[in-house]
């Protein structure tokens, strides 16, 4: 029998957001088995760091943080999402690659449009500063950069 790599769909309960692009989930994987405290990367986008390093100044670091709390301000802890799988294997740090969804919304396009993040499809930290950079500027334009 083949492995089915199709999209797989699962309920996860928030247990923390780390970042703008990373929570921890436990995943109620269907008859009362749950996996616990399983982290995910969300699919397909990148948010800045909240620290500096990496060529990152205090701006990109505020983006980050602005991120991470935006995040924080859309999920409630210990609240039922749905998490969309995409692949079999994890990502390169070990976190499960998932689209995260409240409701009928796509939270990671959600982020991209809010410009707290940016397409990401594995490029290197270098090729999206860039694109970071127009998103704080367009933040910035919109009056919702605050520091």
């Amino acid at each position: 029998m083949a492995y089915d790599d199709r999209c797989k769909y699962f309920e996860c309960r928030i247990v923390k957001v780390q970042d703008g692009d990373s929570v921890i989930v436990d995943i109620n994987q269907g008859f009362s088995d749950w996996k616990h405290n399983q982290q995910l990367r969300l699919m397909g986008i990148d948010t800045n760091e909240t620290r500096r390093g990496g060529g990152r100044d205090l701006e990109d670091v505020h983006h980050g943080k602005l991120a991470k709390a935006y995040l924080r301000g859309l999920l409630e802890v210990g609240e039922v999402y749905v998490v969309q799988t995409h692949k079999k294997e994890k990502g390169k740090y070990g976190r499960w690659l998932a689209t995260l969804w409240k409701g009928r919304t796509n939270v990671n396009k959600l982020m991209i449009k809010k410009h707290l993040a940016v397409a990401y499809h594995g490029q290197s930290k270098k090729d999206v500063m860039g694109e970071h950079r127009q998103c704080i500027a367009k933040l910035k334009q919109l009056g919702k950069w605050e520091k």
